[in-house]
């Protein structure tokens, strides 16, 4: 039996996924990249922390649960939210103050991320759950297809389903969205606003049905 247009296209994009991902990801990670640098600390992240010219002091510390770290001779602090930046101005005025360092020069590197998963379901390649890379804090819906291989060729593209849970006045609410895909992948939008990404956060539920024709 013939395969029909929309099918044999379905297959030609899925293949497209595994011979050029370089080029797919790379329209789609422009703003990806910036978060990155914009990245907020969050409980159970690992820093290591130097200071320059005093190697006693460098450390490596864990964020806990209420969001502090602990240090080398200065109180916890708490990092929680903040840029590695905006950490190491905070230690650095702290070091100051409590008359430890004259001119404290202190660098922070995150070691190891706390985990962001989002889980796939439905008519992908690769199903289940998806690790954000490191320091990301969401992820364009079109990257994370085509991370994970794919759609299948009976998956219904145009109307992927989202469920998120966000907190509103205390309380947590379920967001329901239907994101076009495949017109997203054009480089339109589906409510034709002239957004080209659809952004992913950790916890997020994705389901891709499968089509009905």
């Amino acid at each position: 039996m013939l395969l029909t247009n929309k099918v044999i296209i379905k297959h030609a994009l899925t293949l497209l996924f595994f011979i050029f991902p370089i080029s797919l990801l790379a329209n789609y990670t422009d703003d990806l990249s910036l978060d990155q640098e914009i990245y907020r600390l969050s409980v159970k992240d690992r820093l290591e922390i130097s200071i320059f010219g005093e190697p006693d002091l460098a450390a490596v510390s864990e964020i806990d649960r209420k969001g502090l770290a602990r240090f080398k001779l200065i109180d916890d602090i708490y990092l929680k939210g903040l840029t590695t930046r905006e950490a190491e101005e905070l230690l650095e005025n702290e070091y100051f103050k409590q008359r430890y360092l004259k001119k404290p020069q202190i660098s922070i590197n995150v070691i190891k991320y706390v985990k962001r998963e989002v889980m796939i379901l439905g008519q992908v390649v690769n199903s289940g759950p998806f690790e954000f890379p490191d320091g990301s804090k969401k992820i364009g819906i079109v990257e994370l297809i085509s991370r994970i291989g794919g759609f299948t060729g009976i998956a219904q593209e145009n109307k992927v389903k989202v469920t998120r849970y966000v907190e509103e006045s205390g309380k947590s609410m379920q967001r329901k969205f239907t994101v076009n895909v495949e017109q997203l992948m054009s480089g339109y939008s589906s409510d034709g606003n002239g957004q080209k990404r659809f952004w992913i956060y950790p916890n997020d539920i994705v389901f891709v049905p499968e089509s009905l024709f």
